[in-house]
């Protein structure tokens, strides 16, 4: 019988096998560096969001 506590060892295939980092269109590798350049990137969506498509003011 297998021992269900046992540590799995499959590399996958998202992820960098030299570092752990997802894989990521900007060739990032540095965990850190990563999740800095993931939150400037949602911030900058989440305020394109936010702004208005057509400039003046919308009646209700």
């Amino acid at each position: 019988m297998s021992d269900p506590y046992a540590t799995v060892t499959t590399h996958d295939p998202y992820c960098d096998p030299a570092t752990g980092t997802l894989l990521n269109s900007f060739g990032i590798t540095d965990p850190a560096r990563l999740e800095e350049t993931e939150t400037r990137i949602s911030m900058v969506r989440d305020i394109k969001i936010a702004t208005p498509a057509v400039a003046g003011t919308v009646r209700p």
